[in-house]
């Protein structure tokens, strides 16, 4: 199952389309909280505050 990591915010609607538009089945995605989570463990305080980035994984069947 190929898999296509993206971090930018809004974009998991548009790539989850574009990826059934060239040809991938059964698109799916996960967030992936568990990396934020320990990303801001490491974080000084004012980047913790301002930190808005979201991860997560689509994938799907070719």
């Amino acid at each position: 199952m190929p898999c296509c990591p993206q971090r930018e915010r809004g974009c998991l609607w548009a790539t989850r389309k574009y990826m059934e538009k060239v040809g991938f089945k059964d698109v799916r995605s996960i967030g992936l909280e568990d990396l934020v989570r320990i990303q801001k463990k490491h974080m000084p305080l004012r980047y913790k505050i301002a930190y808005k980035y979201e991860y997560y994984v689509i994938y799907g069947l070719k």
